[in-house]
Order: C-alpha cells, then structure tokens, then sequence
C-alpha cells in the first residue's frame, strides 16, 4: 500500500525515507514542478521516477498474471465442455451401433427359417429393445442437438410400434422384419452425421488448447 505524506501525496513504501523526506519538503514548500529537477537533482529524480517504474512494472505484471489465469481457466473450461459434447455424441453413436447390429441378427435369426421357440423370439425382440432403449437414453442428453434428435426419432418411431406389435404377437413379426433393413440404412445414415459433429467437435477441443 502507498503511505500518504503530509500533503496528501502518496509515496510507495519502497521508496528510502530521506527520498520521501526529501520529495515531501519541496512540495510542501509549494515548488513549481518545473524546478523540481533542479531541487531535487537529476540523479535523484530519475531514481524517483525509476522506482515508480518498478512498482508500475511490477503491478503490471501481477495483473497480466491474473489475466492469463482467467484466460487460461476460461480455455480449459471451454475443453472440457467440448469433450462433454463429444462424449455425448459418441455414446449416441455407439448405442445406435448396438441397435444396427442387433437388428442384424435378429433378422439373420428370424429369416433362417428354422422353427423358433417362443422363448428364442422374445429374447431376440427384447435384444433389440433394449438397444433401442439405451439410443433413447443418449439422445435425451441435454448436450444432443435438437436435429439429431429428430434424426433418431426418425429411425426409431415407426420401428418401435412394429417391436412392439411383434413382442405382444408373435405372427407379426414380419412387419417387424420388413423394417430391419431400412432401419438399418437409416441408422447408418445418422452415425455419418454423427461422426462429421465429433470430427468438429474435436477440431474445436484442439483449437481451444
């Protein structure tokens, strides 16, 4: 903290108390600035001026420090919001993954032909519910875009009611079927999308570093 002299003049404390005697004694004495040089002497003026440059300096440097730590908290936060964005659209990619290669089987399975039990279609068809029950879960996240979420409702809507109708009534498993194919496409359609959003999200992370 700067002492204030007699006069209201403030002095760093760095400043040697026969300097500030000194100082003090020329402006009490109501002295025009302009002779300050000649009272003061120029070799102590410039080491007034070079201590108030220092301090100067110093302070500068203490609030250039606290800058860059707020750039630097506000770059990291940055990150780690991109790479929780990133997070959520791989997950929703991933879950979608799962969905299509259970689909894949369950329609492998169905079209063989073979005689299935009941057992063996309802634990195919809950498979696949599941998986299209975790893609929900994904793309409910807050961090999902709206227009991926129409994408997947796009893929899921009109397949859910088909799962459905097949799990509550075995003989209606070949709508079910017809479905698996074009979903399949669909599916594959938004994992392009999805994977072009995590190739920019990860350009972002790298910019922000």
């Amino acid at each position: 903290m700067p002492r204030q002299s007699g006069t209201g003049l403030s002095l760093p404390d760095e400043m040697p108390d026969a300097w500030a005697r000194r100082i003090e004694g020329i402006v009490n004495a109501g002295t025009s600035p302009r002779l300050w040089v000649v009272l003061l002497g120029s070799s102590l003026l410039a080491a007034v001026i070079g201590c108030f440059s220092s301090i100067l300096t110093t302070n500068l440097a203490g609030r250039q420090g606290q800058d860059l730590e707020i750039t630097k908290a506000r770059i990291q936060k940055k990150a780690e919001n991109v790479k929780a964005e990133t997070d959520a659209y791989e997950k929703l990619r991933v879950n979608l993954q799962e969905l299509s290669d259970r689909l894949g089987a369950a329609g492998t399975l169905f079209r063989a032909g073979a005689d299935q039990s009941d057992a063996t279609i309802d634990a195919e068809l809950n498979s696949v519910g599941q998986a299209a029950s975790d893609v929900i879960t994904s793309e409910n996240g807050r961090l999902i875009g709206e227009e991926f979420k129409k994408y997947v409702h796009q893929v899921l809507d009109t397949f859910l009611e088909a799962l459905s109708r097949a799990q509550n009534d075995h003989t209606k498993l070949d709508v079910f079927l017809k479905l698996v194919d074009p979903t399949i496409k669909q599916i594959e359609g938004t994992q392009a999308a999805l994977r072009q959003v995590e190739e920019a999200l990860d350009k972002a992370a790298a910019d922000a570093h």
